[in-house]
Protein backbone atom coordinates (compact mmCIF):
# COMPACT_ATOMS: atom_id res chain seq x y z
CA UNK A 1 0.00 0.00 0.00
CA UNK A 2 1.08 3.44 -0.56
CA UNK A 3 0.16 6.94 0.58
CA UNK A 4 0.28 10.52 -0.36
CA UNK A 5 -0.77 13.90 1.21
CA UNK A 6 -0.14 17.20 -0.82
CA UNK A 7 -1.12 20.67 0.83
CA UNK A 8 -1.66 23.67 -1.61
CA UNK A 9 -3.28 26.82 -2.65
CA UNK A 10 -6.01 27.37 -4.67
CA UNK A 11 -5.79 30.86 -7.60
CA UNK A 12 -8.59 33.17 -7.79
CA UNK A 13 -9.46 30.57 -11.30
CA UNK A 14 -9.69 27.74 -9.32
CA UNK A 15 -5.67 26.34 -10.20
CA UNK A 16 -4.00 24.62 -7.97
CA UNK A 17 -0.33 26.13 -7.38
CA UNK A 18 2.34 25.82 -4.61
CA UNK A 19 1.89 21.98 -4.42
CA UNK A 20 3.70 20.84 -1.81
CA UNK A 21 4.41 16.70 -0.38
CA UNK A 22 3.30 16.82 3.33
CA UNK A 23 3.92 12.95 3.33
CA UNK A 24 4.78 9.96 1.42
CA UNK A 25 5.03 6.34 2.22
CA UNK A 26 6.53 4.42 1.04
CA UNK A 27 8.83 7.07 -0.51
CA UNK A 28 10.37 6.54 -4.25
CA UNK A 29 7.45 4.93 -6.21
CA UNK A 30 6.76 7.92 -8.48
CA UNK A 31 3.60 8.95 -6.17
CA UNK A 32 4.75 12.49 -5.53
CA UNK A 33 4.84 13.35 -8.88
CA UNK A 34 1.51 11.31 -10.36
CA UNK A 35 -0.22 12.89 -7.47
CA UNK A 36 1.13 16.42 -8.20
CA UNK A 37 0.54 16.01 -11.61
CA UNK A 38 -3.22 14.81 -10.90
CA UNK A 39 -3.82 17.85 -9.15
CA UNK A 40 -2.61 19.89 -11.29
CA UNK A 41 -5.30 19.04 -13.61
CA UNK A 42 -7.98 19.62 -11.14
CA UNK A 43 -9.99 22.44 -10.49
CA UNK A 44 -11.74 23.66 -7.98
CA UNK A 45 -14.53 26.20 -6.81
CA UNK A 46 -12.74 29.57 -5.59
CA UNK A 47 -13.03 31.04 -2.35
CA UNK A 48 -15.17 34.63 -2.49
CA UNK A 49 -14.94 37.50 0.24
CA UNK A 50 -17.80 40.15 -0.54
CA UNK A 51 -18.35 38.37 -3.95
CA UNK A 52 -14.75 38.72 -5.40
CA UNK A 53 -13.02 35.30 -6.00
CA UNK A 54 -9.87 35.34 -3.72
CA UNK A 55 -6.81 32.66 -3.35
CA UNK A 56 -7.04 30.61 -0.74
CA UNK A 57 -4.40 28.51 1.24
CA UNK A 58 -4.02 25.17 3.51
CA UNK A 59 -5.56 22.47 1.24
CA UNK A 60 -4.70 19.28 2.02
CA UNK A 61 -5.30 16.34 -0.76
CA UNK A 62 -4.26 12.73 0.53
CA UNK A 63 -3.78 9.81 -1.79
CA UNK A 64 -4.03 6.70 -0.88
CA UNK A 65 -3.42 3.14 -2.98
CA UNK A 66 -3.68 -0.16 -1.62
CA UNK A 67 -2.19 -2.96 -3.89
CA UNK A 68 -3.55 -6.48 -4.01
CA UNK A 69 -2.99 -9.87 -5.37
Amino acid sequence: DAYLALSFCVDVSGRPYDIRITEERPPGLGMANAGREALQQTRFTTAKKGGVPVPFCGLEQPFEVRFSN
